[in-house]
């Protein structure tokens, strides 16, 4: 019973987390198979090439997943769907900033500009990728329900 009772009261909470992780990893996936095709091919692309598929790879998936995820917490009796649909594209930036710690162990940066620097960088450009995300993923839901609705009242 106290189970069930945590699960109803952090129902948006780990929608949010598991769709951000969900996001997460699919940019993970397709930048690996991205770099096996590019590579067994031996073609040479520009690294501007890859960061825009990656990109649009992240904000398809953000919204696909946010769709899915919000209209099932919208079935479960979830109201505040538009800021479960921002956090799911938002929450990623979670997942990027432990990449960025763990990379840090594999960097030589010893001084304290250079750790500012680094995740000075980092933040500012992980919360760019979340904010494009997350608006993507409330755009994205917001227009599914909108189709959903208009057929409502047609019928």
């Amino acid at each position: 019973k106290k189970l069930s009772k945590l699960c109803s009261k952090s129902t948006s909470a780990c929608t949010i987390m598991s769709g951000g992780l969900v996001v997460h990893g699919s940019v993970v996936l397709s930048e690996f198979e991205t770099l096996q095709i590019l590579w067994s091919n031996f073609m040479y692309h520009t690294v501007d090439a890859f960061a825009d598929i990656e990109f649009v790879v992240m904000l398809l998936t953000a919204g696909v997943v946010s769709m899915s995820l919000c209209l099932n917490y919208i079935r479960h009796g979830g109201t505040n769907w538009q800021w479960v649909a921002f956090g799911i594209g938002f929450s990623h930036l979670f997942y990027l900033f432990l990449l960025d710690v763990a990379a840090l162990f594999s960097l030589e940066l010893h001084g304290f500009f250079q750790l500012t620097v680094y995740f000075g960088y980092n933040l500012v450009y992980n919360t760019y990728l979340g904010l494009c995300s997350g608006a993507a993923a409330y755009s994205a839901t917001s227009l599914l329900l909108r189709v959903i609705l208009s057929f409502g009242k047609e019928n």
